[in-house]
């Protein structure tokens, strides 16, 4: 499992901690973590599932530094299917 989260899972409760510094952004990394304990808690015996956080705010959102990044020097028409498929996952 990604350091970026931790899972447990305790009878029928699983919980999430996101533990990714500064604020948890979610970048692709925070991403693959997540669906990887989303498929774990499928396969558990989880009923319900808690999402916390270890940092003093929850989440941030989108890693904007990250997506920066990936588009910076291509044109709109370059990144737009890239930057579409990272909002709907």
């Amino acid at each position: 499992m990604s350091t970026s989260l931790r899972l447990s899972v305790e009878g029928p409760v699983a919980e999430i901690v996101l533990q990714q510094a500064p604020c948890n952004e979610i970048g692709v990394p925070m991403l693959e973590a997540l669906e990887e304990a989303i498929a774990a808690v499928e396969d558990s015996s989880a009923r319900a599932l808690v999402i916390s956080s270890s940092q003093v705010g929850f989440c941030a959102g989108a890693d904007l530094r990250e997506l920066y990044k990936a588009i910076a020097g291509r044109s709109p028409e370059d990144y737009q299917g890239d930057l579409r498929s990272f909002i709907d996952r």
